[in-house]
């Protein structure tokens, strides 16, 4: 990594935001605003547009499986009762249908959605190509990634796992007119962090 100045960490929901946060809670160095995406931190933090920012992904197949359970489990959370009633191919149809609200660039007070693309979590405008990260994780090697950021910042690189979701494997929610639609929703997670349905970067 190797970064002297301070880390901005993009918590993107159900990718081991909440472990990673405990784990560098020791440290100053480290800014994070919890399920915040960067365009609207720079609203009102234009003093960390100079930071390094560090965020983890994760596979969108499996990401929406997580949230889905997430929320299930923990209905205080779905404050729209986005899947209250819902099996999680109701869920997945929703999400990836064009009602869902999704993260808006503009707005100081941004409306925060679990059914973001996760690349709008970590570029500055909507319409831009470019993504503003400067170190990526993956939530399937979170242990390891991660560990570099908590070794940089010269903490321990044990992380504890919390807010896990009871659950299959994600391959099992799928059939494969739901697994075409998913991936044309999220086509550019596919191609820019290279996943793939039942692959792995």
């Amino acid at each position: 990594m190797k970064n002297e100045g301070t880390i901005l960490y993009i918590r993107i929901p159900r990718t081991g935001g909440t472990s990673i946060s405990l784990a560098a809670s020791g440290s100053s160095r480290l800014v994070s605003f919890k399920h915040e995406p960067l365009s609207s931190i720079l609203l009102r933090r234009p003093d960390l547009a100079v930071a390094w920012v560090f965020t983890v992904v994760r596979n969108p197949f499996d990401w929406l499986v997580s949230v889905y359970h997430h929320l299930r489990e923990n209905p205080q959370r779905d404050a729209r009762g986005v899947v209250e009633g819902k099996d999680f191919r109701q869920y997945a149809e929703w999400a990836t249908s064009g009602d869902a609200p999704l993260i808006v660039d503009d707005e100081p007070s941004y409306k925060r959605s679990y059914a973001s693309p996760q690349v709008e979590w970590v570029r500055l405008y909507r319409e831009e190509p470019a993504l503003t990260v400067n170190s990526l994780g993956r939530f399937e090697t979170i242990e390891r990634d991660a560990g570099e950021l908590l070794a940089e910042l010269g903490l321990p690189r044990a992380l504890e796992k919390t807010n896990g979701s009871k659950r299959g494997p994600y391959r099992e929610y799928y059939d494969r007119a739901l697994r075409e639609r998913v991936a044309r929703f999220y086509t550019e997670d596919l191609d820019r962090f290279g996943y793939s349905f039942g692959g792995s970067p």
